[in-house]
């Protein structure tokens, strides 16, 4: 899946500045001034880009007490398909549930 979003690029300007400067000689102080380049950057929005979006898959899990009657299987949890967790969501609790998980966990 692609999507777009704002394109950001970095803008420089350039200019001067004027430094002061002063040494102190035999009790004289001397002072000058220079002019010193500076540079100053941001980014600023150009246009848009695509990029392509991670989609993760929707999933669908279910958590189960006593996993094939088994009394000390409690609390495993399967992924299923949606439609095996609408019925799962459905069912109240302690109603026996049979279905193919697509894998143990979630």
């Amino acid at each position: 899946m692609t999507d777009t979003r704002p394109r950001m690029v970095e803008q420089c300007t350039t200019g001067t500045k004027q430094v002061k400067h002063t040494s102190t000689t035999k009790g004289k102080t001397r002072t000058w001034y220079t002019t010193e380049p500076t540079r100053t950057c941001r980014k600023v929005q150009q246009g848009t880009e695509t990029f392509d979006r991670v989609v993760r898959r929707p999933r669908w899990c279910v958590e189960l007490d006593d996993v094939d009657g088994n009394t000390g299987r409690d609390d495993v949890w399967y992924e299923v398909d949606s439609a095996t967790y609408t019925k799962a969501a459905a069912a109240a609790e302690g109603d026996k549930l049979a279905f193919t998980p697509l894998r143990a966990g979630c």
